[in-house]
C-alpha cells in the first residue's frame, strides 16, 4: 500500500489530515454496499485497506456510523465462523463487538490481513432503498458492484 496524505473532510468542516501510515495503526469502521443493495461494516483493524471513497470522505464515514449506532434493531443474527476461537480468546466479547451491527441489518466484516471475513450476518438485511435518502447517498459511493454479502467468504476492498 502506498503511504500517502489524505484530506478528510468531517461534518464541522474541518479538515484533519491523515496519512496510509494512520490507516495501518487505527481500527477504522467503515460501510459499502454490494450488488443486491446489501449493508455491510468492516473493521480495518489497522489493516490499512480500506477503500479510497472511504478515505476521501472521512466526516461521511462518521456520519454512517453515528447513523447506525442510533438505528432500531430489525434482525436476528448468527456468527458465521464456527472457528472464531482460533481467531480470540473471548469470543463472546469479540462477536458481540460485531453483533450490534447485524441487529440493525447489516453484515459485519473483520480484517485479516489484507482482506476482511464476515463474523456476524444478519437474518434480515438492511437495504439500500430501506434508508434515508441522506444515508442512501452517502453508503453508495462505496458499493461493491460483483459482490453478495450473504455469499462471501472474504472480501479484498480495492484500496
Amino acid at each position: 500500500m502506498k503511504i500517502r496524505k489524505t484530506s478528510f473532510i468531517t461534518k464541522n468542516g474541518l479538515n484533519v489530515n491523515i496519512s496510509g501510515l494512520d490507516l495501518e495503526v487505527l481500527d477504522i469502521t467503515w460501510f459499502a454496499v454490494d450488488a443486491t443493495g446489501s449493508i455491510a461494516a468492516f473493521a480495518s483493524a489497522g489493516s490499512g485497506v480500506v477503500p479510497l471513497s472511504i478515505m476521501q470522505s472521512f466526516g461521511e464515514m462518521e456520519f454512517l456510523f453515528k447513523y447506525f449506532s442510533s438505528a432500531a434493531e430489525a434482525s436476528d443474527w448468527y456468527s458465521v465462523d464456527s472457528n472464531i476461537s482460533s481467531v480470540t480468546g473471548n469470543v463472546e466479547c469479540y462477536v458481540s463487538a460485531f453483533s450490534w451491527l447485524s441487529r440493525k441489518g447489516v453484515f459485519a466484516y473483520d480484517a485479516k490481513g489484507l482482506s476482511y471475513f464476515p463474523v456476524t450476518v444478519p437474518v434480515s438485511p438492511c437495504k439500500l432503498h430501506d434508508l434515508p435518502s441522506e444515508v442512501a447517498q452517502v453508503l453508495a459511493k462505496t458499493t461493491f458492484s460483483g459482490v453478495f454479502f450473504s455469499d462471501q467468504l472474504e472480501i479484498l476492498p480495492e484500496s
